[in-house]
This record gives structure tokens, sequence and C-alpha cells, in this order.
């Protein structure tokens, strides 16, 4: 499979480096770093409406490295994580009449060794799910029972279930999200609320590790939007998430304290018109964030970051500055700084590709 066109060997915006380039759309870039590839994970339009989920390793310098690794005929990828010696990569499979989600665990070479093996095996067809790979695979997910049930399951290394399904929630309406993230003891999960039998929003809820609920779903705005990043620093939680009031959209972030309630939360400078597309990572001394944002006129990438008392250390920098749209940012701390994964639109006939920025 070539995923590099030569045709497109100058990337739209300058500072950029294109990964994926080939003839077909290419859209939900999922970046993990090894701490020598990188590591990607997105989706590959092969018919209308139709997605192959794709994995490939990247040197920093964009050059591909080793073989392709393809899911036929998924729906979504929905995330790719590293922890110690493998991938974690989870994409979903439409199979009959629903959609399900799989995991595959691949190793630093590119080589399969276990998967893909079906998760959040419920009864009723699961929607979005999240995961946290380190010590185990940890999963929250949606599936539509009656209305919005969140669960979550604790697999180990092979995909085979250790904890759960545990619910965490259930209401009608729709849903947003969810994020989640291993602490010391506990797993933090925030999601999104849209409902009339309780106030819309934001939540987050504590679990231990066998499953137990900690605290209850806490609401943390009700002004949320899109999707919250839960990140641990090896000391606490800290939660990011994009406010809408009035029009004006805002970047925030909290801690989550261990009664599960958000603490200290500030808005970052300046606003816009719209974001969407969060994406986080902690790197041993900062919060790393990066998001698409229309402050500008169109969607373009953005950075920042703050320390770990939250005080900022980069106001909110554009870092593309194409013409065109810029999207789904995905993003990745390596010894010599950030890497940023993201989709250009509007490609020749209106497609879609995937480049690699660095950040400030």
């Amino acid at each position: 499979m070539c995923i590099r066109d030569s045709s497109d060997a100058a990337p739209p915006d300058p500072s950029s480096i294109p990964l994926v380039t080939d003839a077909e759309n290419s859209r939900n870039p999922s970046l993990a770093w090894t701490g020598t590839d990188l590591g990607l994970a997105w989706d590959r339009e092969v018919g209308t409406s139709t997605y192959d989920s794709v994995f490939a390793r990247f040197g920093t310098d964009g050059t591909p490295r080793g073989a392709v690794t393809i899911a036929s005929d998924s729906q979504e990828t929905m995330d790719l994580e590293w922890s110690t010696d493998r991938f974690a990569w989870l994409f979903s499979l439409f199979e009959g009449n629903r959609s399900n989600f799989y995991v595959q665990f691949i190793d630093g070479a590119g080589a399969t060794i276990a998967g893909p093996t079906q998760l959040g095996n419920t009864p009723h067809a699961p929607r979005t799910m999240a995961i946290d790979y380190g010590a185990a695979l940890a999963s929250a997910y949606f599936d539509n029972q009656g209305g919005q049930t969140l669960r979550l399951e604790v697999f180990d290394g092979s995909g085979s279930n250790q904890v759960g399904p545990v619910v965490l929630d259930s209401f009608g309406g729709s849903s947003g999200g969810p994020s989640i993230a291993r602490g010391a003891d506990r797993y933090a999960v925030s999601w999104k609320v849209s409902d009339t039998t309780k106030v819309s929003g934001g939540y987050v809820r504590l679990v231990d590790f066998a499953g137990a609920p900690l605290t209850e779903p806490t609401l943390f705005s009700p002004d949320f939007q899109t999707t919250s990043e839960l990140i641990w620093t090896g000391s606490t939680f800290i939660l990011a998430w994009t406010e809408q009031v009035d029009g004006t959209w805002t970047m925030n972030v909290a801690y989550v304290d261990g009664a599960g309630t958000v603490q200290d939360a500030r808005a970052l400078p300046g606003s816009s018109t719209r974001m969407a597309g969060l994406d986080a990572v902690w790197n041993g001394n900062e919060l790393a964030l990066a998001w698409a944002d229309e402050r500008d006129g169109n969607y373009e990438i953005y950075f920042a970051s703050v320390g770990a008392d939250l005080g900022l250390i980069e106001s909110p920098t554009r870092v593309t500055t194409s013409e065109r749209e810029s999207d789904d940012p995905s993003i990745v701390a390596t010894p010599s700084g950030y890497l940023i994964a993201y989709v250009e639109g509007e490609r020749f006939d209106g497609g879609e590709a995937i480049y690699l920025v660095a950040a400030p």
C-alpha cells in the first residue's frame, strides 16, 4: 500500500511534513511515541462512507518505517497508545447491524502480538470508546441501552477481560467523549451529558482498579463542549476541556481532587468562535494541549502548555498557517519536543491528508 503521493511532496503548510498523502481521503489520526519511532493509526476511505483503519510507523522526519497494517472494513480509528513494548490499536468494525470495538497489539517493529480482540462486548451496540494503556488496558465507552449508558471495562495486554463492565452513568439524550486516565490507585473518567432529566454538561467520576466507583458523577461545567482530556501527572489528575458561553469558546484546565471534585479551574488566554479536536500529553513536567481553533477564520491547529501548578508555560499559539482547514490533532512528547499529527482538508478536489508539525 502506498501512503505517500510524490505529487504531494510540498505540504500546504511550509512547517509541516507529509505523512499520509495518497489518493484516498485520510482522517482521524492517532499518534503514539515509542521512544524511538512514531506509530500512527488513521482511517483511509476505500469507498463511499467505507473506511479501513490503518497502522504504520514513521521516523520523526516523516519517513515511513516497515510494513503497513490494515483493518479492513472498519468504521473508525478510536485510539493508539504505546506501553513498554507494544502499541494498543483501537478501532471499530461494522458487523451485522452494529459496530463492535476491537484492539490489536503490535510490537515496536510493527508485528502483531495479539488480536484483533473484541472489547466492550455488551448486548447493546457500543458507540464511542476511550482507552488508557499502561499496566492494564482500561476502556470507557457508551452504548445505547434505552438511552446512553457509560461503562468501564479493564483488559490485560492480550485483550482478555479483567474487570467489568461496570456502569458509571445512564441517561437519555445524547453523550460525548469519554476520556479516561489511570492514576496511582484509581481511574478518572470524564464525559459529556446532553439530557433533559439531569443537568447537561461535563461530568467526572473516580473508580478504583477493581471497578468500584469511589465518587458519584460530578458536574464540572454546564458549558462543556465537544471532548475533554484527562491526564495523570504522577501525583494528580488534570482535566482539560472546552467551554462555550454566548458564542465564545475558551480552553480550560483544572485539577480533579481525591473526592472527584474539579478544583482551581481556569481558562487559558484568548477565545474563539469555535474549538474542536482536543488532545493532550504530559511530558513529566508540563501538560501540552493541541486543538483545532477557528479564531482566525478557519480551523487551524493551536498549541498551549501549563505546568503541574496549572501555571501558563506557553500561551495558545497557532502552529499551522494553511488557508485550508486543519483539524483532528494528535500530540506526542519526544525528547526534542512535541509533534502533532493533523488532518489537512480541501486537498486537490476537497480530499483530506495527514501531516506532521512540530509545536513551539
